[in-house]
């Protein structure tokens, strides 16, 4: 005769006396690491005389009464009274909790950090239970209260240290504000050309600290060569050169030469100068000139300062233009203005590799000519290896006196573009761009399609691309649907310098 096999299987646990947390919690916290988190638990919260016995698969829980704050007693604290800080505490008769304890002495270390005692350390010294409560001691050694002497980076490189200081926005000789600081540090980590991983506070024994940053530096400066040929056309091409941190000093400048077709070539040169007059405004200086044949030259020179407070910007511009129509013989001067208004999840110079800018810009022309632009660049990391991105963009130009150097510019300003600029006339479009990124290693793929609407000539209008990346150097391969038909190749690669 075969034995017989009996199978148990445990459904669940019940609970019984478990009156301040439901069972469901309570067993979560259980098949954690047995019956002595359930303890943690109830003594964490209060519960003291807290008794719990397990049979099977069930667990009784005799809580008992929850103890409650008797009072703290504070020594040590000279420069703040024991009122100011015994408004941060837990007060007499709360319901205990050691969570409560923690964050008492994590205020009252970020109370003294924030109003120049860097050195502070909080610690309990003893801790008594009095009917059904529970009373304890805080220990406070203040340190002394320090004024930041100098700012120092770790590790040596172009960047001047009068740079670092201008964009931490804090002030040699005033008193240590950790709060300040690494808000300060935060505005920092938005920089392309520099990251800081941390710092240290060094007494150097007169009363002073110096602050030392752990930084790293990296390639600011860019150079772009791209080459292009159409059957009809010939070669066209783009170079660039630009920095981000020119000669250390966090000041951008960039200069590129496009050839667009056989017959229009343009220059371009932009200055960049981050919180002009030591305020929170950029500055930015552009000049370009385009040139078409022998039929029209045009000269544009545009300043805007952009006024930031995180993440917020407003921006204001002015601008003056200069159009020739040699065989015309006519000259043409036009000023404009514009303003703008954006959130960045970043920093508003750039468009954000990860997160989200929303921007607005309106123009106006003495002419009579105003154009409107809405931007939208969305950008989602999905994991490690893969993020997700997606842009739009929507323009409208009216008034009058158009002339063809007035024509939208369709399709991205980095070359990797689907549409053609300047190919097509009209005085409103929609853009949208999708792609996504894979990351394997060292190498980022990154497929993408472009979509256009010509709105007043109901046209649509498609493309695609595809784009290699590898360490600092950037291979990109961009194709419009009609680049096949017409023969026309674009390649394109940035250098970090």
């Amino acid at each position: 005769m075969e034995a017989l096999s009996f199978y148990v299987f445990i459904i669940g646990i019940f609970f019984k006396g478990n009156y301040t947390y439901p069972s469901s919690y309570l067993e979560k916290i259980y098949n954690l690491k047995g019956i002595d988190t359930l303890y943690n638990l109830y003594y964490d919260n209060g519960f003291f005389d807290v008794n719990i016995i397990s049979s099977n698969d069930t667990i009784v829980i005799k809580e008992g009464e929850k103890y409650r704050f008797a009072g703290i007693r504070l020594n040590g604290n000279y420069f703040f009274s024991s009122k100011h800080i015994q408004d941060i505490l837990p007060q007499s008769n709360s319901p205990f909790s050691s969570n409560a304890i923690q964050k008492s002495i994590k205020h009252i270390m970020t109370l003294y950090q924030n109003n120049g005692f860097p050195f502070v350390s909080v610690k309990m010294r003893r801790v008594y239970l009095i009917n059904k409560s529970v009373g304890f001691n805080l220990e406070i050694f203040e340190g002394p209260r320090c004024k930041i002497d100098n700012i120092k980076l770790k590790n040596t490189g172009i960047t001047r240290i009068t740079t670092i200081e201008k964009f931490l926005r804090i002030k040699r000789g005033v008193y240590f504000s950790k709060k300040n600081l690494e808000n300060s540090l935060k505005r920092i980590g938005n920089l392309t050309f520099i990251k800081i991983d941390g710092y240290s506070i060094m007494y150097n024994g007169n009363g002073d600290i110096d602050i030392i940053l752990n930084n790293k530096e990296y390639k600011s400066g860019q150079a772009t060569g791209a080459l292009g040929y159409k059957k009809n056309e010939g070669v066209t091409g783009l170079l660039s050169f630009g920095t981000e941190n020119l000669l250390g000093t966090g000041r951008g400048l960039l200069f590129k030469w496009e050839k667009i077709n056989q017959n229009k070539h343009q220059a371009y040169i932009k200055y960049y100068e981050p919180y002009f007059l030591n305020l929170p405004l950029n500055l930015n200086i552009a000049l370009s000139q385009m040139f078409l044949d022998t039929t029209y030259a045009e000269t544009n020179l545009e300043s805007n300062i952009t006024a930031f407070s995180h993440p917020f910007y407003t921006q204001l511009g002015i601008g003056g233009k200069e159009i020739l129509l040699p065989q015309k013989n006519q000259h043409e001067k036009r000023y404009f203005f514009s303003s703008e208004l954006g959130i960045n999840s970043l920093f508003p110079k750039e468009m954000p590799k990860k997160g989200i800018m929303i921007s607005g810009k309106r123009l106006w022309e003495n002419v009579g000519i105003t154009k409107i632009k809405g931007n939208l660049h969305l950008t989602i990391p999905i994991k490690h290896s893969l993020a997700s991105y997606i842009k739009f963009r929507y323009e409208e130009v009216y008034g009058k006196n158009l002339n063809i150097g007035d024509s939208i510019n369709v399709g991205g300003g980095d070359f990797l573009r689907g549409y053609v600029q300047g190919y097509f006339l009209t005085n409103e479009v929609f853009l949208a761009t999708a792609g996504i990124r894979f990351f394997m290693g060292n190498f980022c793929f990154y497929p993408f399609s472009d979509y256009g609407r010509l709105i007043q000539i109901h046209r649509n209008i498609y493309s695609f691309g595809f784009g290699i990346f590898y360490q600092k150097t950037k291979i990109t391969f961009a194709m419009h649907n009609r680049d096949i038909l017409e023969g026309r190749i674009i390649v394109n690669i940035v250098t970090a310098l």
